[in-house]
């Protein structure tokens, strides 16, 4: 980020028509289905004094305008289970949810550790790892509010992170836990929910293992996730990232 933006707060004025602009040009060029405005936005409610409700204001501003210009288009805001099992986060976020028109999910329950070095709670284990979560979904958003799956995945083999704030300095590495059978679990109970659900779709963030795409990138950024093949969505989903 350019320093001479890095003080100023979701809702300025500059930011604000800036992102608009950004949003607009994406729908322009993308024509999606569906829109989402705010990618894991809900460990951002840890500050309600003052990023959240600039927050808030930011994305209201986008989807008020771009309704304007495409009514029918639904825009909503991604959120990961985690933050949403503190009361004080989950009811500081929930009055946004008369903004959206949807609550899109982010779900990779293998990578809970991520999440429990933050401070936040550990999810069950597994089935409930991902069972759990997407119950706690629909409780939240109550009985009519659509969800989708904006990003999910389950590793099949252990994964190793550095999740340092000073990762060069001070590494510290957690080693998340992979298994091919859980993630076969996973990704027939996530998909069955979604059928029960009537899910708006379904995105498996990662389509083919990261060796493969290594072998023909050498470049390419490495992670240590694994995750099976799966089919494309079904519709273009527009994903704009506030982090």
């Amino acid at each position: 980020m350019y320093p001479h933006l890095e003080d100023l707060p979701f809702n300025d004025e500059f930011i604000v028509q800036s992102f608009l602009n950004y949003t607009r040009r994406a729908v322009e060029i993308l024509q999606p289905d569906y829109l989402v405005v705010g990618v894991e936005m809900s460990k951002l409610a840890e500050f309600p004094e003052d990023r959240w409700p600039a927050f808030v204001e930011l994305h209201r501003t986008i989807r008020t305008e771009i309704k304007k210009e495409y009514p029918h288009l639904p825009i909503g805001i991604e959120f990961t289970p985690q933050p949403l099992m503190n009361p004080a986060i989950a009811e500081t976020v929930k009055p946004i949810l008369s903004d959206i028109d949807f609550l899109a999910i982010s779900l990779y329950p293998y990578a809970s550790e991520i999440p429990e070095s933050w401070g936040y709670d550990p999810l069950p284990d597994p089935p409930e790892a991902w069972n759990a979560p997407l119950r706690m979904f629909r409780k939240f958003v109550g009985p009519q509010l659509p969800l989708a799956i904006h990003e999910m995945g389950y590793a099949s083999e252990d994964a190793v992170l550095n999740v340092s704030p000073d990762p060069l300095n001070n590494p510290q590495y957690l080693t998340l836990k992979g298994d091919p059978k859980l993630q076969e679990q996973f990704m027939e109970d996530v998909l069955a929910w979604a059928q029960r659900e009537q899910a708006l779709y379904v995105i498996n963030y990662v389509s083919v293992d990261y060796p493969d795409v290594y072998e023909e990138i050498p470049d390419f950024p490495r992670s240590e996730e694994h995750t099976s093949e799966l089919q494309s969505p079904d519709h273009l989903v527009c994903r704009l990232l506030l982090e």
